[in-house]
């Protein structure tokens, strides 16, 4: 019901905030909920091998000649330590399913933060060729009318009506690109795309990096767990190779006569030893080292590599001019004005417009890179405000 009241109130939003988008998509990821269910099944193997190692077991018989009846009731002890090695790779696979489920959370508002940057930016620079477009439109009307009265070569008019369909081309490619781009963030948050209004921003999606994070990494935490919980299951395995011990006690009549005492038993393997099963936890602990050593290794090397790249791309953003927006669409007024006046040739009018319509778009893609290495290295330090905390 709460989802359900959060999608509701995030679809009437204008604008969606990346805040609102990553906790829309925490409710409907199905990667979270494959990471939940992965913590559940572990939590329930954990309860399971908490109490007695086995089951106590009970038989009776009843003949059905005669009057002869037994009963018997034995419980399994394991004398070799199976239950408690057991019970801890149990302990430390629901450890490892936890860190999992926390990591599961920060890489898909990760994920959810680059689909709207991704859609912000898209948004942005369909919007500016939709004006680019209709500024080669009035100078190709312009073009025109010069021409229907001999101020202007048919050359003229057709370099102005060429500009055009490029104009109309680049339109059509950046629509294209902002509806799959909105399309897969409404996907994600469960808005409706028609309703789906963003900021102009994309570094709105990407806070600033403040500070160090020395704390162990989540997926790092979860190898190391799942190599330990596999050591135990090694254990498990060694210690299986003695079975139970069955202590217990029986009651059983025959005619007049009435029995009943305590019951001990084993059976020993004469042949295999469970020599499969240790072979196999070998085998599994092996790998599992092998996957822990390889992310903690990655964890080291996406967090410098995000680091040097943030901050480089930092220091590039202080130097970007925050007016570079309006300043861009007055300057496509202005070429358009200009060459209505006959202040500017058609060529000059051209030029003028592809450059302006280049570093606008340029502008926008930058700060969108700025902020996808601000996710970069929010996500190798597991930063929570990817989550939307404070």
């Amino acid at each position: 019901m709460m989802a359900l009241y959060l999608l509701v109130a995030l679809a009437g939003a204008a604008p969606l905030s990346a805040d609102q988008a990553v906790a829309a998509a925490l409710v409907r990821s199905p990667e979270r909920a494959a990471a939940e269910a992965e913590v559940t099944r572990a939590e329930g193997a954990l309860r399971a091998a908490t109490g007695l190692p086995g089951d106590p077991r009970l038989s009776a018989s009843v003949a059905a000649v005669g009057e002869a009846w037994s009963l018997s009731v034995a419980q399994p002890l394991s004398l070799t330590g199976e239950g408690l090695a057991e019970r801890t790779a149990a302990q430390r696979t629901a450890d490892a399913a936890a860190a999992r489920l926390t990591r599961a959370g920060l890489v898909v508002a990760a994920d959810t933060r680059r689909a709207w940057i991704d859609a912000v930016v898209s948004r942005q620079r369909a919007a500016l060729a939709d004006e680019a477009l209709a500024v080669a439109t009035r100078i190709e009307a312009a073009a025109a009318q010069r021409a229907a009265a001999g101020d202007a070569s048919q050359l003229d008019l057709l370099m102005a009506r060429l500009q055009a369909e490029e104009a109309r081309t680049h339109w059509m490619i950046a629509v294209v690109e902002e509806g799959r781009s909105a399309a897969d963030l409404a996907a994600r948050v469960g808005v409706d795309l028609a309703e789906l209004e963003l900021p102009r921003d994309p570094l709105a999606g990407a806070p600033s990096p403040s500070g160090d994070h020395a704390a162990p990494r989540s997926d790092v935490e979860a190898a190391a767990a799942t190599v330990e919980a596999a050591h135990a299951a090694l254990a498990r395995e060694r210690a299986g190779t003695l079975p139970p011990l069955q202590v217990g006690a029986f009651v059983e009549q025959e005619g007049a006569e009435l029995r009943a005492g305590p019951t001990l038993s084993i059976t020993v393997p004469i042949w295999r030893g469970n020599a499969d099963g240790r072979a196999a936890a070998r085998a599994d602990l092996s790998l599992v080292e092998a996957q822990r050593d390889d992310a903690t290794r990655r964890a080291g090397t996406e967090r410098d590599a995000a680091a040097r790249i943030n901050e480089k791309l930092e220091v590039a953003l202080a130097d970007q001019g925050s007016e570079i927006p309006a300043a861009a669409r007055a300057a496509l007024d202005s070429v358009a004005l200009g060459y209505d006046r006959g202040e500017l040739d058609l060529l000059s009018a051209a030029l003028l417009q592809a450059q302006i319509l280049e570093g606008y778009v340029a502008w926008v893609e930058g700060r969108g890179l700025v902020a996808g290495a601000r996710l970069d290295w929010m996500l190798a330090v597991e930063d929570a405000r990817l989550l939307g905390e404070p």
